[in-house]
């Protein structure tokens, strides 16, 4: 089984306490990826899921929005579509610096 498969059998399995493990997993995952495409599409669903985890610890049903992001951060390329309306969607991020991004995994990991 490969990394992607086993990372999100685990999201399923996980309890609300470890995400943030599995959110700096991916985030491992994403700071290797060489595609440009997904690279933006990691970045996007990561954020998402920090955003998500952080509202879960006042209201825990957000922790489901945030296991939803991390299932598509590992998506395929060929399952994300590539119409032209949402493509302006993978640089929403762009003004997120990857400083900024790692700190914030970072600090996830300290709690």
């Amino acid at each position: 089984m490969d990394k992607r498969q086993s990372l999100l059998e685990e999201i399923g399995k996980t309890n609300d306490i470890n995400l943030p493990n599995l959110i700096a997993e991916i985030y491992e995952m994403y700071t290797k990826e060489t595609n440009n495409f997904l690279k933006k599409w990691q970045k996007g669903c990561i954020i998402n899921a920090i955003t998500a985890y952080y509202a879960g610890l006042n209201s825990p049903p957000f922790f489901r929005l945030c296991r939803t992001n991390l299932e598509l951060a590992l998506e395929l390329e060929e399952n994300i579509s590539k119409d032209p309306k949402y493509l302006p969607l993978l640089n929403k991020y762009d003004g997120i610096s990857e400083d900024i991004l790692n700190d914030t995994i970072q600090q996830l990991g300290s709690q």
